[in-house]
């Protein structure tokens, strides 16, 4: 008879954003990077070695016998197995305890199975771990009537922090961020967000660092000055969430072709994929990271005298398949896509084996060998709390998975700008902000996502970016400023005036070799030829759509970008 424990750690985003400090948030993903892995710097590790069990957790160094197996342990969550069922049981109980005293209020859900072998007790411990789920237990320390609560969270008050009462959670992030000094040197997160020795100049790599403090130390575009007048319009900061996909189809074709291996093997092959997808996700973040370093170099004019190069990005989780951080709003389209373009290659690589494992049993198997990302980006104001952003962060990521799904599995991306604090749901803000009503029919002024590589007809992002380029230029028959003034009459519900602006201003540029080739730009994203004046809306799926409002966000940050505001800084030539 086999047992196998389950863990997993829930609500993670919750638990970082809970009291919507960049500090705050910034010490929590910190310890949490420290909860689950295959390192000596584990929570994991430190209570195996308290408990005194044989384990096979450092990959570099395993027991030659050990009483307790893992075949996953990344990402917030573990999965062991043992021939003895008190083995598991001590380190439940173990772990447990330990967690609840050091992660208090971050959720979790855990689940002990038996079976004939370690597939067979894996999927009945799958079983339980779905029922734990809807049955949390409660989060110690409970706050009686009469207690002070902590004024960001409202949860039990416990010490009193620069005149701010905090709860239990923030008081330990911070004592821990203090502890282990990671404001003066790198952090186990942040380390494996900076670019290799290999990528980059050793010397280079050793100045990059990271900002803690959002208002006074995060490098915003263009930087806020007492004698500016308008930087407060200039202070946005993106929240991007990115994450694999397909996992769950490659875990069970993997399932599927181990079906008659033994334990032993099993447990290999699914602890070579869950190593291989964190060194994917790793070097993919080391590779983008590597590009947005290159980007500020260019940005400045003199570089070789830098005793410090703080990126305009702040790393948060880096886990498994996930990835969430804090990055210049400028710059975060272009991130996310330099991201998921070195996700797919890095995947393909660090992949082959389970490739090989799955193809070998199933000939017929749709796994091609690699995995793609999609992501959402949320771009506020940086002055802004993200108790809820990340929310909304996490739905925009899973519009674009949906994309994703009805392109086959291309990566894809969703974006919205939001102007004041987020408190709705992304479909309440879509309904309120970008659709409006003309007549009986309902206009959405946002196409919700874009694959970021071609795929049949479906949008992508460089068509838009070749929409907006188009735009920006003085001979196109309507300017950017017009499709402002467009929306405004949208969103008024005055169809008529929406229409005479239009049919006046490309009256008057009566230019129809230009006029041709807008429509042919929009046509790039909706897949239909129609007529220029009619071209910048069609019928979609879910109504009626245009992409008018995604070209609004690309405008404002085009606005923010170092280029435009150098621009606006070069005196004129008389």
């Amino acid at each position: 008879m086999t047992y196998c424990y389950l863990f997993e750690a829930r609500s993670i985003q919750h638990y970082l954003f809970r009291t919507g400090k960049l500090r705050d948030v910034v010490a929590a993903s910190e310890r949490l990077d420290r909860l689950i892995d295959s390192s000596e710097h584990s929570v994991l590790y430190q209570v195996l070695q308290a408990t005194q069990l044989r384990h096979d957790l450092l990959t570099e160094h395993p027991d030659p016998d050990p009483q307790v197996r893992f075949f996953r342990c990344k990402g917030g969550a573990f999965y062991a197995c043992s021939d003895d069922k008190e083995t598991l049981q001590t380190l439940r109980d173990s772990w447990t305890l330990t967690f609840a005293q050091l992660y208090p209020g971050l959720e979790y859900c855990d689940a002990l199975a038996q079976g004939q072998s370690v597939a067979h007790a894996k999927q009945a411990a799958l079983y339980l771990l779905a029922q734990a789920r809807n049955f949390q237990p409660a989060s110690l320390p409970v706050a009686t009537t009469l207690c002070a609560r902590a004024q960001r969270t409202g949860s039990l008050a416990v010490k009193l922090r620069h005149e701010e009462l905090v709860d239990l959670p923030s008081w330990y992030n911070e004592q821990a961020y203090n502890h282990w000094d990671l404001r003066d040197k790198d952090g186990a997160l942040q380390a494996r967000f900076k670019p290799t020795g290999e990528l980059l100049d050793p010397k280079l790599v050793d100045k990059i660092a990271f900002p803690l403090d959002l208002e006074s130390e995060f490098p915003l575009t263009p930087r806020a000055t007492a004698d500016d007048s308008e930087s407060e319009l200039h202070m946005d900061i993106a929240l991007l969430h990115i994450d694999g996909n397909g996992m769950g189809q490659v875990l069970q074709d993997l399932d599927k072709a181990l079906s008659g291996a033994g334990d032993d093997v099993y447990c290999s092959a699914f602890r070579d994929f869950s190593e291989a997808m964190a060194t994917a996700t790793q070097q993919a973040a080391q590779q983008a990271t590597l590009w947005l370093t290159k980007r500020v170099l260019s940005e400045q004019a003199e570089n070789s005298e830098l005793t410090e190069l703080l990126l305009p990005m702040r790393p948060l989780v880096l886990g498994g398949d996930d990835v969430t951080l804090l990055c210049r709003a400028d710059l975060a389209l272009e991130y996310t896509e330099q991201f998921c373009a070195a996700f797919e290659q890095t995947s393909r690589i660090a992949l082959k084996p389970t490739y090989e494992v799955i193809k070998a049993a199933n000939a017929e198997s749709t796994f091609g060998g690699k995995l793609t990302a999609s992501a959402g980006v949320l771009i506020q104001k940086a002055k802004h709390p993200f108790t809820h952003s990340h929310e909304m962060t996490e739905q925009l990521c899973k519009q674009a998975k949906v994309l994703t799904k009805q392109a086959n599995g291309t990566a894809a991306l969703a974006f919205v700008q939001v102007s004041n604090t987020v408190s709705d749901g992304l479909d309440t803000f879509r309904a309120r902000h970008l659709s409006c009503t003309v007549g009986e029919d309902v206009l959405h002024t946002s196409l919700g996502a874009y694959l970021l590589s071609e795929y049949g007809s479906y949008p992508t992002l460089k068509a838009l970016n070749a929409l907006f380029d188009l735009l920006a230029q003085a001979c196109t028959p309507m300017t950017l400023s017009k499709w402002r003034e467009v929306l405004t009459y949208l969103g008024m519900g005055d169809l008529a005036e929406v229409q005479r602006v239009i049919y006046r201003d490309f009256a008057l540029n009566g230019n129809k070799a230009q006029q041709q080739k807008l429509a042919q730009a929009f046509a790039q994203l909706s897949a239909r030829d129609k007529e220029p004046q009619e071209s910048w809306h069609w019928q979609g799926e879910n109504g009626w759509v245009t992409p008018l409002s995604d070209l609004m966000v690309l405008e404002k940050l085009n606005r923010l970008s170092v280029k435009s505001i150098q621009a606006k800084q070069q005196p004129e030539v008389s």
